[in-house]
């Protein structure tokens, strides 16, 4: 039976009153919640069955179809809704998988004309999703609306914050399979994102709240982020979809105020995710403050771009005091050095002004500075003794970030003079942190300079992963790091094409990393020949969840197929 969630109440009632022992087999958008119930989520269509349908009705609906890239792009668009797949392949009749693809943000006005023979409510997306939407209760309608202001993942808090919801309304929509629990909190389908959010009449007071929110919290991450930075970084990278979008619309409607204050606090995302785009925000923002200013600056250093470093500390420091100005002060001077221009006293002001506060953050940076100077100018000793005692400092403070480069800047002044041993030790340590908190900047130098400890054949491959993870990043070789790693690549050639995980797991001498539970319950399943569709059904997962566990399986093992799992699985045991 269909559509159960829609039959007057007691009807399982009557149809196993007379035979006690029948079994229904039914179909609802949300759990019955009746006795002897056994719930089966049936999930959207995983990418390979979603491009197959799109294909299947396409070639049905135009007679040939020759698909393109783009129709994996259509079928993620529309996160493997059958229906929405089916009306949008109708549509290759007139338009290309390109076509439709962009033309997708206004996806009810392109996703119409589906078969005479369904019912009316499956022959367009809007009405498809319109029934669903009007079989709410009010309340519930209320908060599916609100939802649509976020444009990713968020949580519970999120929602009761932004949104006011509650642990039973969120859960309502979640059984009514209109929001995606997922492990970290939950999502909207894309579709279902854009089709209330046409609905919402309180729209400007919901993105002020939202915008505002985002901002206390952003604001929290900058402030404390330094000393908590596994689970703040962990919470940026999950809200992040969500803050590029409140970052955007402030920008568009001229909020100034409010997107500089978010851009500036997400600085320690900014130097370990994700430099480039950093930068481009930065860019964006027609002012600031001094840390505004130096938080380019930074990232202009991290990207080997000491113009558009120096270009904005030099904004920065006209109206930059104390802390800020020290520190944007030492940054400077690294810019100066990286250009073989000689810091002029930038960096003595900047240590005095340090002497003058409490603020290990300051200390720190001069002491990163003087390090960075001294392997540019070619003194490792002073480089060496500036990062033992920046080492120092962070461990005592908890700041995990400057530990790594500390450490970082220590194993390459021992390469430099000699000292294999100590720069093996002080740089494993250093990549343990950056892989911890998914520093990438630091990853690139650290795999690198872990390959000039290494014998021949591992070194080719950890210095070619080097350039590869650098390009990744839009960094050429930094000058403080470049003459260790082209004298070594020189020397030991570059080969290989490790992606980051393998490159790092290489770089520490670990062997493959183990498989968690349900991990190996997939490679198992691989191993008896089961499809991603047909493990989904054996584990009662989605097909999107499957393909995701083998990907991670593929990487833990540095294999690249299918076969190679089950050879592993089979050997053992």
């Amino acid at each position: 039976m269909s559509t159960c969630s829609t039959r007057p109440p007691g009807w399982s009632t009557t149809c196993s009153g007379p035979a006690p022992g029948i079994r229904v087999l039914a179909t609802s958008r949300e759990p019955l919640s009746i006795a002897g119930e056994q719930v089966l989520p049936v999930p959207p269509l995983g990418r390979t069955d979603a491009v197959q349908l799109f294909i299947d009705r396409a070639t049905a609906a135009a007679g040939r179809f020759e698909p393109s890239p783009a129709v994996d792009d259509v079928c993620r668009r529309l996160d493997g809704l059958p229906l929405a797949i089916e009306l949008a392949a109708v549509r290759t009749r007139a338009l290309s998988p390109e076509q439709i693809r962009d033309r997708l943000s206004d996806r009810f006005a392109l996703l119409t004309g589906g078969s005479r023979a369904a019912l009316p409510r499956h022959r367009t997306l809007r009405t498809a999703i319109r029934w669903s939407f009007d079989l709410l209760t009010g309340d519930e309608r209320t908060l599916l609306t609100r939802l649509s202001v976020f444009a990713g993942r968020f949580t519970l808090d999120d929602a009761e914050a932004v949104c006011g919801a509650t642990v039973d309304s969120l859960t309502a929509l979640v059984e009514k399979s209109l929001v995606v629990r997922e492990d970290t909190g939950y999502r909207l389908h894309e579709t279902m994102r854009e089709y209330p959010r046409a609905e919402l009449e309180e729209a400007e007071a919901l993105q002020e709240r939202c915008a505002d929110y985002y901002l206390a919290r952003c604001q929290e991450f900058g402030a404390t982020g330094r000393t908590r930075l596994v689970p703040s970084l962990a919470w940026a990278g999950l809200e992040i979809d969500n803050i590029r979008a409140v970052l955007r619309a402030c920008l568009d409607r001229k909020d100034h105020a409010r997107a500089t204050g978010i851009a500036t606090s997400l600085i320690w995302f900014w130097v370990t995710r994700a430099t480039t785009e950093g930068a481009r925000w930065l860019d964006e923002l027609p002012g600031g403050h001094p840390w505004t200013y130096f938080a380019r600056g930074f990232l202009g250093v991290l990207r080997n771009d000491p113009d558009a470093a120096t270009k904005a500390l030099e904004t920065g420091l006209r109206a930059a005091t104390g802390d800020v100005r020290s520190q944007s002060l030492a940054m400077a001077a690294i810019a100066a050095a990286m250009r073989g221009e000689p810091p002029n006293g930038l960096l003595d002001e900047a240590r005095r002004i340090a002497s003058e506060l409490d603020d290990p953050g300051t200390t720190l940076m001069t002491q990163q500075a003087t390090a960075l100077i001294g392997l540019i100018d070619g003194d490792p000793g002073t480089a060496a003794r500036a990062a033992a005692e920046g080492v120092r400092v962070s461990r005592a403070t908890g700041d995990l970030y400057s530990l790594g480069m500390m450490l970082m800047n220590q194993g390459y002044a021992a390469l430099r003079m000699g000292d294999l041993a100590t720069a093996r030790t002080t740089l494993t340590e250093g990549l343990r942190i950056a892989r911890d908190i998914d520093d990438r900047v630091a990853q690139a130098y650290l795999v690198g300079a872990l390959g000039c400890c290494a014998e021949p054949a591992v070194a080719a491959r950890l210095l070619g992963a080097s350039e590869r993870l650098r390009a990744e990043i839009g960094a050429g070789a930094h000058p403080s790091m470049a003459p260790t790693l082209a004298e070594a690549a020189a020397r030991l050639g570059t080969s290989g094409r490790l992606d980051r995980e393998a490159a790092i797991r290489l770089a520490l001498g670990e062997t493959p990393a183990g498989l968690s539970r349900r991990e190996t319950d997939v490679a198992r399943l691989v191993t008896e020949g089961l499809s991603n569709q047909q493990i989904a059904t054996r584990l009662f997962l989605s097909e999107r969840t499957v393909e995701s566990h083998i990907r991670n399986i593929l990487t833990k093992l540095g294999f690249t197929t299918r076969t190679q799992i089950a050879a592993w699985q089979a050997a053992q045991g």
